[in-house]
């Protein structure tokens, strides 16, 4: 493992910085220290579009303008405080488990995501990368901070959008199966009023289950067309119709709700 030491001067201040990796090529980049290196930087730090910080002993020690922006909290205040003061409480303990184990190179993972609060208390999901360096000649981690709220709240769409598909295919196989049992239905109600008269007793009690089954089958044509994914067949509708049907089946969902008609 080699050690490649530059002067990094952050807020005016010229501080010990010093990558610590095993990789000689890596290693190279740091091999000189100009005072244009210095300035450079320094320039990245500032100017970074991440939110950037350092931390040692579980505290900040120096934050970029790009953090005090994020969090909506001045660099004065950022410095001396843990990032754990910024999480979600949920990921609070995760977080300090996470920073402990980075300084000591303990089964550490080097990125991780978690929950941040800004000072207005909105939240955001974050993604956190760090490595490992000596700050002041003393073991420290770079953390960058990449806020991925949008794509978390594209993922949960998209789960969201697995979960209905396959809903959406468990209620078509469960339809197409309860159809099949109300047309047997269908079938023996038929039979029956054939063999009697409709002054018979039973046949009005007949006519009403048919009327059922017509009522269940077009209650499985909607489940159908759900999961096709509303690729439903196009017809021309009587919107009297259509309203009738649908305050029938909202009334019946809906015992709390009394449905008046003129």
């Amino acid at each position: 493992m080699s050690n490649k030491e530059k002067q990094v001067p952050l807020e005016s201040t010229s501080y010990n910085f010093t990558e610590v990796s095993g990789q000689s090529d890596r290693d190279s980049t740091f091999a000189t220290s100009t005072p244009e290196t210095e300035i450079m930087y320094r320039l990245f730090m500032e100017n970074a579009e991440e939110a950037i910080f350092i931390a040692q002993d579980g505290l900040i020690v120096y934050p970029n303008a790009k953090l005090s922006d994020f969090l909506g909290v001045p660099i004065e205040e950022l410095i001396g405080r843990s990032l754990a003061d910024f999480v979600n409480p949920d990921d609070r303990d995760f977080v300090l488990t996470w920073y402990s184990n980075r300084e000591r190179e303990e089964k550490f993972i080097n990125t991780c995501r978690l929950r941040l609060l800004s000072r207005t208390n909105t939240e955001y999901w974050t993604e956190i990368s760090s490595i490992l360096i000596k700050w002041q000649g003393r073991k420290a981690s770079l953390n960058f901070i990449h806020d991925v709220t949008l794509q978390k709240k594209y993922e949960a769409q998209l789960l969201q959008a697995q979960k209905m598909e396959a809903i959406g295919t468990l209620a078509g196989g469960i339809a197409h199966d309860f159809n099949n049992l109300l047309m047997a239905i269908q079938g023996q109600v038929s039979l029956m009023l054939q063999d009697i008269k409709p002054h018979d007793p039973h046949y009005p009690r007949l006519k009403r289950i048919e009327q059922h089954i017509k009522t269940g089958a077009e209650l499985t044509n909607q489940l159908i067309g759900f999961a096709r994914g509303g690729k439903y067949e196009v017809t021309v509708l009587d919107l009297n119709e259509l309203i009738q049907s649908t305050v029938t089946i909202f009334s019946r969902t809906n015992k709390e709700i009394s449905v008046y008609q003129r």
